[in-house]
C-alpha cells in the first residue's frame, strides 16, 4: 500500500467563540480533509475554559492527506453527552485551502471562525500545522524504535572481515610457511616448547671465546718452538 504524506496539527486555543454566553459550553474541535474518495477526520477532547474566557485544547492530531484533498475544515462542535439533540452541531467553523497552507508550514497562526447560521464572525482559533512527508515516516520505520539496535542481517548489509595483521620481517626474506612465520617470531629468543620454533637458541659468545682461545694457544706454542731452535 502506498504511503501518504501526513498533516501534523496542534489545536492550541480558541477565543470569543461563545458570544451568547452559554454557561458551561462543552465543545471540541474537529479537523477534516475530504479527498476524491476518502474523508479523513480527527477530533480533540473537550476544551477547558480559562478565567480570561479562552478555551484551551493543547492537543496534537495527525491526519494522512487523502489524494485530491483541497481544503481543511475546522469545526468547533458541541459535545453529544451534554447536548444529545445537537450532537456534532458546529458552533463556528472555518475553511483553509490546503495548497496555500502547505507553502508556509511549519506555521502557527490564528484563524478567523464564522458562525454557520449567519456567516458572522465567530471568534478565532489558534493552530499549528506541519507536514510529515511519507519518506520521513519510512525512514523513521527503517531506523526502528528509539534505543533499538538492528543487526547487520536485518539491515541487509554484508561486513567484510578485517585484514590480518602483517608480521614485520627483514628485507628480502619471505615467510612462505607457518613454520617460517613461527621461526621468524621466535628468532633470537630462547624457546621452551617442542618443534622447530621451540628449540633453544644458544648465544654465540661462548663459541667466540673458544675460537679466540684456540688461536692464542696455538700462537704461544709456535713461539716456544722457535726459541728452542
Amino acid at each position: 500500500m502506498a504511503t501518504q504524506d501526513s498533516l501534523e496539527v496542534r489545536v492550541i486555543s480558541a477565543t470569543n467563540i461563545n458570544p451568547d454566553k452559554i454557561k458551561d459550553l462543552d465543545v471540541y474541535v474537529k479537523v477534516e480533509m475530504r479527498g476524491q474518495v476518502d474523508l479523513v477526520k480527527a477530533r480533540t477532547a473537550i476544551g477547558k475554559w480559562q478565567e480570561d474566557g479562552t478555551l484551551r485544547f493543547d492537543e496534537r492530531l495527525t491526519l494522512p492527506i487523502p489524494p485530491g484533498a483541497e481544503e481543511i475544515r475546522l469545526k468547533v462542535c458541541k459535545d453529544k453527552k451534554r447536548y444529545p439533540l445537537q450532537s456534532g452541531n458546529a458552533v463556528c467553523n472555518a475553511g483553509i485551502y490546503l495548497r496555500d497552507l502547505l507553502r508556509f508550514v511549519p506555521i502557527e497562526k490564528e484563524f478567523g471562525l464564522f458562525r454557520p447560521t449567519d456567516k458572522t464572525a465567530g471568534g478565532t482559533i489558534k493552530m499549528f500545522f506541519d507536514l510529515k512527508p511519507a519518506s520521513a515516516s519510512a525512514a523513521a520505520d527503517a531506523r526502528g524504535k528509539p534505543g533499538e539496535v538492528k543487526t547487520p542481517t536485518e539491515r541487509g548489509v554484508a561486513y567484510a572481515p578485517a585484514p590480518a595483521k602483517q608480521i614485520p620481517r627483514p628485507k628480502g626474506e619471505a615467510a612462505s610457511t607457518m613454520n617460517d612465520v613461527k621461526a621468524h617470531k621466535t628468532r633470537g629468543v630462547a624457546g621452551t616448547g617442542s618443534g622447530q620454533a621451540g628449540k633453544k637458541k644458544f648465544p654465540l659468545l661462548p663459541l667466540l671465546v673458544v675460537v679466540v682461545g684456540g688461536v692464542i694457544g696455538a700462537t704461544q706454542l709456535k713461539d716456544r718452538n722457535m726459541k728452542r731452535k
